[in-house]
């Protein structure tokens, strides 16, 4: 005997709990092998794997099987029945034979699901489960082409017969605005198949099943049976009828419908109101959702009265392990009185008529926040003023008690660890968001501020002023499209384990002598790093020296066609660098306001570089010899003058300008180059060969805006020569006009020709706005 068959059935059972407690992609098939093993494991182990036999939906691995599994299993348990108990719409849409009952009887293993075991034949399955939640896709298979139905002929005729029309008329008279359809029948055939299958393999088992999934339109017929649901404790009804159509919101069909709405709500009041009285406290939930079945009417929902009323008579135990606006009406029923110890999640990022809460205005949001003590994880659109104080003051006697032990005997276990904070908008002033980082320095792992609002616009907002430091914080995000982000010079280097950065305004145009410098920081994970405005002004290179495995770095001013630049005097003063006629930057006796930038850092993962205004200005190329893995290169300094104008010389391509070959500056996977602005190109006729066909030996994509000293024709001779590898060129330099021109440039108008997609794909010139190919002679 194997040791796994020694066990005690009691132990057996706790493994195989444990299984089972996995997703259905894991469980199922564990299961499924363990029946295989004897008969002892397939006896204990086929209960585990029928109590809940449709739940593959909740998996997303099996969500693309679960219909076709599911109609398996319903086919399995159902044609064990006689098939006078069947619906003649179940006999179809299963593609069950009058006789399989009999047939089935003589020849058990095809009932078997999975081929389980021969032992299992003569087991009992409708006895052994306890959770029937079909899902509602698993019959829409049904109202679709006609290969994926083994009866489509018979189908079609029990669609458009007589015995199925009476029927829809009784039941969905007023179903969609387009009455007796042909498509409304064929979206009506799966909403019987699915009622009459749960029906059908719920009716013999209703006093087992702990939890059910019925619509709404069936309602009656389990209300009929409601004391034989003893053990029922949570109950799910999809919205299949249809109250409130988009087609016809202002027919004179809608006072009838809402009357009907009216109507079968009560009815489901009703029949929670009458298990409540048969078995007090047993049933624990019931929840509504819209159902898939009529596409044309839309989403269906339950009056927020009706779950209110049906939300007061049940038990009170709800313990949420999240607070949205899809469980809140159910919440603030027991407000006081629910368990909120288990909360992990809240996500209240809808904007709501009333502008400083989102729960409610006569909500106590300290109390609710401060109850939460798993919560991890919090998105909401705003803040309510002084929400976190609670948290502030916690933290303070936590330290306090513990203030004479170290570091490593305080854990921080019994505070809240709150990790992940989105807010859509923040509102000034800064109270919450310092006490926030204050009373979660030791958590916050995710910041992220989508915008700012207050009533003064001209004032800058101080970020970081007073933090103690946010040692595990790896994710901050902060966009002020209407204000200046003043960062505390000393923010960066309070987060060591920062892995993305992205800080943004609207700063267009400035003065260096009011930057105030940000210290430089040591963020060895660094992998993203984008500084809009005010915070790229103020940041420091030095912190580039520590970011080996940066990929992303984006330095800009205020996104326009036209952007900003300080006069060269300025500029050149507070860096303490003086700029000579061709761009080079040597030292000034001008005390330095802002440190200099070196470009020449080692950044070997970094693949996408994109700067503009004056970080576009000051750019070296011998920052890409540090470079190797850079795929993407974007320098906009295009001002409405056309100045200050950077001047690119043949020894700006060589590293200390020394015009050697093993000096040569190299881009080895560079693809995409995109040029905006005054780039005054020397000597083209000997530069540009080496700019875009040596210093970049892959690049495909060229951008060329307000080059100077450059020609179309220029372009297309180093294309031909050097760069075939370029697919596409773009610029805004005239393309030739005259039929000589094109001739002799070996241009084309790509309107004058007709070509194939993969024939035309290799060299396309874009001037002005007008295409053209290049053919080779």
């Amino acid at each position: 005997m194997d040791p796994l068959s020694s066990l005690p059935v009691e132990c057996l059972e706790q493994i195989l709990q444990c299984i089972s407690s996995q997703s259905a992609f894991q469980a199922r098939p564990a299961l499924v092998a363990l029946c295989q093993v004897n008969r002892h494991i397939s006896r204990v182990t086929i209960r585990f794997l029928y109590n809940d036999p449709f739940r593959l939906a909740d998996d997303r691995a099996f969500r693309s099987k679960a219909p076709r599994l599911s109609r398996a299993l319903i086919r399995t348990l159902v044609i064990r029945l006689p098939t006078t108990q069947l619906h003649p719409a179940l006999l179809l849409g299963l593609n069950i034979s009058p006789y399989a009952a009999t047939n089935s009887n003589n020849n058990n293993s095809k009932t078997c699901p999975d081929s389980i075991s021969a032992t299992a034949r003569c087991v009992d399955y409708h006895g052994l489960i306890r959770h029937l939640n079909i899902d509602p896709s698993t019959f829409l298979i049904y109202s679709g082409t006609e290969t994926l139905k083994p009866n489509y002929a018979v189908e079609q005729a029990y669609i458009h017969g007589q015995t199925f029309l009476e029927m829809y008329l009784k039941d969905r008279k007023d179903a969609t605005c387009v009455e007796n359809s042909h498509s409304t029948l064929l979206q009506y055939y799966p909403n019987v198949l699915y009622r009459e299958a749960t029906w059908t393999l719920a009716a013999p088992i209703l006093d087992q099943l702990e939890s059910l999934t019925i619509l709404l339109s069936d309602l009656d017929r389990y209300r009929q049976v409601v004391d034989r649901l003893g053990r029922l404790e949570h109950l799910v009804v999809y919205l299949d009828l249809v109250f409130a159509c988009y087609c016809c919101m202002r027919s004179p069909n809608e006072p009838r419908r809402k009357l009907r709405q009216e109507a079968t709500m009560r009815q489901l009041v009703q029949f929670a109101k009458d298990h409540v009285t048969i078995y007090p406290g047993r049933l624990k939930t019931v929840t509504t959702y819209n159902s898939p079945f009529w596409y044309g009417a839309g989403p269906q929902s339950c009056p927020k009265e009706i779950e209110q009323e049906i939300f007061r008579m049940l038990p009170s135990s709800y313990k949420p392990e999240y607070i949205s606006t899809f469980n809140w009406d159910k919440i603030s029923t027991f407000l006081m009185t629910t368990d909120l110890s288990r909360v992990k999640t809240i996500n209240w990022v809808f904007r709501l008529p009333w502008p400083h809460s989102w729960f409610g205005p006569r909500v106590d949001h300290q109390n609710i926040l401060q109850r939460c003590r798993a919560l991890t994880k919090l998105e909401v659109y705003t803040l309510v003023w002084g929400c976190f104080d609670w948290a502030v003051q916690e933290k303070k006697d936590f330290d306090s008690r513990h203030v004479d032990k170290g570091a490593s005997s305080c854990p921080s276990s019994r505070l809240v660890a709150l990790s992940k904070v989105t807010i859509q908008t923040f509102r000034l002033p800064l109270h919450d968001l310092d006490t926030l980082a204050f009373a979660f320095s030791r958590t916050l792992e995710h910041l992220d501020i989508q915008s700012f609002s207050g009533p003064d616009l001209t004032l800058p907002v101080h970020i970081g002023r007073g933090w103690l430091g946010l040692p595990h914080l790896r994710i901050l995000k902060l966009h002020a499209p209407k204000y200046r982000l003043a960062l505390d010079p000393l923010l960066l280097t309070q987060c060591p384990l920062l892995t993305e950065v992205k800080i943004t305004d609207e700063t267009y145009d400035y003065s260096c002598e009011d930057i105030v410098r940000c210290l430089p920081a040591d963020l060895p994970g660094l992998t993203k790093l984008y500084l809009k405005s005010w915070s790229a002004l103020s940041f420091h290179p030095m912190t580039l020296e520590s970011t080996p495995e940066l990929t992303t770095l984006k330095l800009s001013m205020h996104r326009s066609e036209h952007c900003f630049i300080p006069p060269d005097a300025e500029l050149s003063s507070c860096h303490g660098l003086d700029t000579e006629g061709d761009g080079s930057q040597t030292a000034s006796n001008i005390l330095i306001a802002r440190p200099r930038w070196t470009w020449s850092w080692h950044l070997p993962c970094l693949k996408h570089l994109a700067l503009t205004s004056e970080f576009a200005y000051r750019f070296k190329f011998k920052m890409l010899q540090g470079c190797p893995a850079l795929e993407y290169l974007r320098l906009h300094m295009r001002t409405t003058d056309q100045h200050p104008s950077r001047v690119v010389s043949e020894k700006g391509l060589y590293l200390h300008g020394s015009v050697t070959s093993h000096n040569r500056i190299v881009a080895p996977k560079l693809r995409k180059l995109y040029m905006n602005g005054c780039w005054f190109i020397e000597n083209p006729s000997v530069l540009l060969p080496q700019f875009l066909g040596r210093m970049f030996p892959k690049l495909e994509r060229l951008v060329a805006r307000g080059w100077q000293n450059v020609s179309v024709g220029s372009l297309v001779k180093v294309v031909k020569e050097e760069g075939r590898h370029i697919k596409m060129v773009r610029t805004d330099m005239e393309g030739p006009v005259s039929e000589e021109d094109k001739q002799e440039m070996g241009m084309v108008l790509r309107s004058d020709v007709y070509m194939k997609p993969d024939e035309f794909m290799r060299n396309r010139f874009f001037c002005s706005e007008r295409e053209y190919l290049i053919y080779w002679n």
